[in-house]
């Protein structure tokens, strides 16, 4: 089961489902000496995010997504690297469902 949750990882950061996330500032903020007044639509563009943080971003290697043995990731993946269903309080609703739907059907596609 762990392999295949690497496989859903890694297929996400390679494919990414939406382009990004949206939001909008409710106060003004300085990003990489950049002030961004409030009230400015933004967009955190993941799959971009995907491809600069991985070491070979374009080889499908599912193992990067797994634990050694003592617990640790072998490379260091940023903890918000691929989101593919959002983060904190506007994430998706429907996350954990559509993800145990998407492991269930691959297991019975297998099998």
């Amino acid at each position: 089961m762990q392999y295949l949750k690497a496989c859903v990882k890694e297929s996400f950061r390679l494919l990414y489902p939406i382009s990004g996330v949206m939001r909008v500032l409710p106060c003004d903020v300085v990003l990489s000496n950049y002030h961004i007044p409030a009230g400015v639509q933004i967009l955190l563009a993941n799959a971009l995010t995907c491809q600069q943080n991985f070491h070979d971003p374009l080889t499908y290697l599912p193992e990067r997504w797994l634990r050694s043995e003592d617990g640790h990731l072998d490379d260091v993946i940023p903890k918000h690297a691929v989101l593919p269903f959002g983060y904190g309080p506007r994430n998706c609703i429907g996350r954990r469902f559509s993800k145990q739907e998407l492991y269930h059907t691959t297991v019975k596609v297998r099998a």
